[in-house]
């Protein structure tokens, strides 16, 4: 693996942001894991960000978080 992302500086970049998400589930409460989530998806840089149900809040049923 350290060849790769030695290699592709954006490789490594990706695999790190991945594994940030992960924090997200140590949340023991979902208020927690939603405050967590918003911290993670602000760190995605801005260039690389795409419309999706994930960033405007939407889960699987379709509602809005409060």
């Amino acid at each position: 693996m350290e060849t790769w992302t030695g290699a592709f500086p954006q490789l490594l970049a990706a695999y790190e942001h991945k594994e940030r998400f992960y924090g997200i589930w140590d949340a023991t409460t979902r208020l927690q894991a939603e405050a967590a989530l918003d911290e993670w998806i602000a760190t995605i840089p801005k260039a690389k960000r795409k419309s999706g149900a994930i960033w405007s809040g939407q889960w699987e049923t379709g509602a809005k978080r409060p």
